[in-house]
This record gives C-alpha cells, sequence and structure tokens, in this order.
C-alpha cells in the first residue's frame, strides 16, 4: 500500500466555526437555499456530511473524493471555498452545479411540510432535530451559518415522504392473513418494496408484499437493496406472527433463514 495523505473537512466544529468566521455573512432566501440543497443531494445521490479526499503522493485521489453536501452549497450560491479541498473545488468547478425544475418543485413541496410541522409545534411535539428545522424555516432569511442543517433537509423529507407512501401502501394492500404458522417453511413470491441497512445492527432490514397481498419482513446481511421494486422469490421459515406495529396494525409475518432469488 502506498503512502497517502488523507484530509478530511469539517471534522470539528471549532475548526468549522473559524472557517465561517472568515466567511462573507451574506443573506440568503430559505428556500433558494433549500433548492440548492436539493441540487447538492441530486448531485451526491445522498446526505454527505464531511468532505474526504484521500490523496496520493502523486496528489491524484486513491479512493473517490466526496464533497459535503453543505460545502456543495456554500460554493454554488456564495463561490465561497473556505475550507474547501483544493482538489474537491476543482471538481465543484468542472461539475457546474445548477438547480433544476425537479429541485425547486421539491423544495416548495418541503416547504409545505414544514409549515405542517407548526401544528406539532404548537402542541409541543417536536424532537430537537425538528425543533432547529422549524425554527430556521421561519426565518425566511438564512446564511451560511444555516448551511449545515438545511444540507441534511433533502433526505430528512425524502425519507420521510417515502415511509408515509410506504405506509399507506402497506394499509391499504396488505389485506392478506399470515402466510402461516410459525416454524414453517415458505416458498412465495413477492414485490420487494423496501430495504434499509442499520448500521446499530450491522444488517439490512427488507419490506415485502407476496401476491396475495401479505405483509412479510425480515432481516438479513445480504444487500438485496438492487431488487427493491421487483419481484421476488423468497425462501424462508416463518420467524413470528404479529400485528404491525410500523404498519397500522396489519397482519405480519416475520421470517428467518431467508434466501432471496
Amino acid at each position: 500500500m502506498g503512502y497517502g495523505l488523507y484530509i478530511k473537512y469539517s471534522k470539528k466544529k471549532k475548526e468549522e466555526a473559524e472557517q465561517m468566521a472568515k466567511s462573507p455573512k451574506e443573506n440568503y432566501k430559505f428556500n433558494d437555499a433549500l433548492a440548492v440543497a436539493f441540487a447538492s443531494q441530486r448531485y451526491n445521490k445522498k446526505y454527505i456530511r464531511d468532505t474526504e479526499c484521500f490523496v496520493g503522493m502523486d496528489n491524484k485521489p486513491l479512493k473517490p473524493v466526496e464533497i459535503a453536501n453543505k460545502q456543495i452549497m456554500r460554493f454554488t450560491m456564495s463561490s465561497d471555498a473556505q475550507g474547501i479541498a483544493p482538489l474537491a473545488l476543482d471538481i465543484l468547478k468542472r461539475a457546474n452545479i445548477q438547480v433544476t425544475e425537479e429541485d425547486q418543485k421539491n423544495a416548495n413541496e418541503t416547504c409545505e411540510w414544514l409549515e405542517g410541522l407548526s401544528f406539532k409545534a404548537l402542541a409541543g411535539d417536536l424532537n430537537n432535530f425538528e425543533q432547529n428545522l422549524y425554527k430556521t424555516f421561519e426565518k425566511e432569511v438564512v446564511t451560511t451559518y444555516d448551511f449545515g442543517l438545511i444540507a441534511s433537509i433533502p433526505q430528512t423529507y425524502l425519507r420521510t415522504v417515502k415511509r408515509e407512501n410506504l405506509e399507506d401502501r402497506i394499509t391499504s394492500t396488505c389485506t392478506g392473513d399470515w402466510i402461516g404458522s410459525v416454524g414453517n417453511k415458505v416458498n412465495v413470491k413477492a414485490e420487494l418494496v423496501s430495504g434499509l441497512y442499520s448500521r446499530n445492527y450491522g444488517s439490512y432490514i427488507y419490506v415485502a408484499i407476496t401476491e396475495n397481498n401479505q405483509l412479510i419482513t425480515f432481516w438479513s446481511q445480504h444487500n438485496w437493496i438492487d431488487m427493491v421494486g421487483k419481484q421476488v422469490n423468497v425462501f424462508a421459515k416463518i420467524k413470528r406472527t404479529d400485528f404491525s406495529k410500523w404498519f397500522n396494525g396489519v397482519k405480519e409475518s416475520q421470517l428467518n433463514y431467508v434466501k432471496v432469488t
């Protein structure tokens, strides 16, 4: 393995605060900043919290460069290169990230979603993260100090909408009974409708709907995320049958020893 230089930006809040203090404190409309946040999310295809560059002795990347969404926002909105690695900066200049109509549409819909938090705020039901979101949204005008939080909103919103859509679909679709009794071996055809990786458990949680409109769920260390949205064959044993805690009491069959083809 060759020698290299590992550069990680935005590692410490103190360093970020110092960098921000040197940056121009320009004002931006919240909706405009949010649209750029969606453009950053689209470019990265995910939310990246910290910029990371692994650079070899030849100054070439040892692995793909990951640029924090908040730094993409700062560069796109203010051309502020403070704290951005030279290699990442060069990538951003060539990328020329622009807000699309879809980005703006997503920003507008997210603002409507954030307005809905006002009811929870009045009831005192907001968690700390939601409180910070709502306070930033209420300001209407933001600065680069707010970009770290705003950059995380698209992922939060998209996950929330995806979860709500999944809940609606399962509640309306999964009208069938459990697929069998605990301990039974099963071979069913189903659509894999959701797959998420849990860092806490080092495993994936999958949700599927059988051809007979039955809800099945299972954990696995296998990465079948690419199969989400597709019809698959599921071979497994029934671990447990219960009324789902996540999907409004729908009958849920939990599986183990699962194979998916």
